[in-house]
C-alpha cells in the first residue's frame, strides 16, 4: 500500500537533488526564480528544454483515498470531504486555533487549458526561461472565496492571503506578515515578496516572521520542507511552526480545513499539537498520508496510521 501510496503522490512530488550538475537542465520554477536572484555571480550552459507531453498524465493511476475517508493520522485526522458539508464528521473536539491557507480565487494553476479538475496538470510561474514545475490544479481556486463560514470554527483564526478577501472580515488590527524574500533579490517577478495574514486575536500590533522562500533558495531539512514542493500554494513548515507555537499551546487543537500539502499537520507534529484537516482533493490527501509517513520514517518516530478506523499498511 505504501508503494502505491509513494507512485501516486511521486507524480507531483519529491526526487533528490544533490549537484547541480545533475538537475540544471531539468529546471522548473522555482529554479529558474531563483537564476534571476543570482545569474550574475555565475554562469549556467542550460540546454534548451523540451516540453512536448509535460502536461501529459496518467489517468489510470487514481488516488487511494476516496472522497468521504477519514485518515487517522497518529493523534492527527484528515477527512477527504467537503469544509462547508462535512465538518461535524471530523470535528469531535474544541479547536484552539483555525489556521487555513484558503484558495482565494488567484487561479494558480494555469497554462494549457487541462486544468478543469479532470485529472490533468496545469502549470505554476515560468516565463520562458525554464520548464516550470507541474502540479494538479487547485480545487474552486478560480472563484471568489467568502471566508465568512469559517468564523464559528474556532475563538482564534489565521487566515493566509486575507488581504484578497478583508473586505468580507471583521475590521482587525493585528494582523501577520512572512517575509520570504532574500535581502537584494531583484523585483522582476511575479511573486509576491511577503503574505499577509489575518487574525481575530487581540492586539493593536503587525507581526513579521522571516522564512526564506524564494525558488531553491529556502530554509529548512528537506525531510521537513523537501526538496521539491508537492502543491502549488504549499506554505514552509518551519514558519507554521513558529506561528503555531506563538498561538497555541502543548497539546492544543489546531485545524485546517484547506489542508493541501500538509504543512499545517506535520507542523503540529513537530509542535506537539494535533491537527484535524480536510482536504477535499484525493490526490492532495494521499500527498498528506505519504509526507506524514514519510517524515516520521526519516525522523525514526513511530507511527499509526488508520483508514476509516482500521490499522492501513
Amino acid at each position: 500500500a505504501r508503494q502505491k501510496l509513494l507512485a501516486i503522490t511521486s507524480q507531483y512530488g519529491e526526487f533528490d537533488i544533490d549537484e547541480l550538475n545533475s538537475w540544471v537542465n531539468n529546471l522548473d520554477a522555482d529554479i529558474a526564480e531563483t537564476l534571476r536572484f543570482v545569474d550574475d555571480k555565475i554562469e549556467l550552459d542550460i540546454e534548451e528544454i523540451e516540453t512536448e507531453g509535460d502536461d501529459e498524465f496518467e489517468d489510470e493511476i487514481g488516488p487511494i483515498t476516496q472522497v468521504g475517508d477519514l485518515w487517522e493520522l497518529g493523534r492527527h485526522r484528515l477527512l477527504c470531504g467537503d469544509n462547508t458539508a462535512d465538518k461535524d464528521k471530523l470535528i469531535n473536539h474544541e479547536i484552539h486555533l483555525l489556521f487555513t491557507d484558503p484558495p482565494y480565487g488567484i487561479n494558480i494553476v494555469s497554462g494549457s487549458g487541462h486544468v478543469d479538475g479532470g485529472g490533468k496538470l496545469g502549470f505554476v510561474g515560468g516565463d520562458g526561461i525554464a520548464k516550470a514545475r507541474k502540479y494538479k490544479k487547485v480545487i474552486n481556486d478560480d472563484r471568489d472565496f467568502d471566508p465568512r463560514y469559517l468564523l464559528d470554527w474556532s475563538d482564534k483564526i489565521i487566515l493566509f492571503g486575507a488581504n484578497h478577501y478583508a473586505h468580507q472580515l471583521p475590521k482587525s488590527s493585528h494582523w501577520l506578515v512572512w517575509m520570504k524574500k532574500p535581502d537584494g533579490a531583484e523585483r522582476k517577478n511575479t511573486f509576491s515578496d511577503a503574505e499577509l495574514m489575518w487574525t481575530n486575536v487581540d492586539g493593536k500590533t503587525v507581526d513579521v516572521y522571516r522564512y526564506l522562500w524564494f525558488g531553491l533558495v529556502r530554509e529548512g531539512k528537506r525531510d521537513m520542507e523537501l526538496a521539491e514542493r508537492v502543491h502549488p500554494t504549499q506554505k514552509p513548515v518551519g514558519l507554521l511552526s513558529s506561528i503555531i507555537l506563538d498561538y497555541t499551546v502543548s497539546n492544543e487543537y489546531v485545524a485546517d480545513p484547506f489542508l493541501g500539502s500538509g504543512s499545517t499537520l506535520l507542523a503540529c507534529e513537530i509542535t506537539n499539537r494535533i491537527c484535524y484537516g480536510m482536504e477535499l482533493d484525493p490526490h492532495y490527501c494521499d500527498v498528506v498520508v505519504n509526507r506524514y509517513m514519510d517524515w516520521c520514517i526519516k525522523n525514526e518516530r513511530e507511527y499509526i496510521i488508520k483508514l476509516n478506523g482500521e490499522v492501513w499498511q
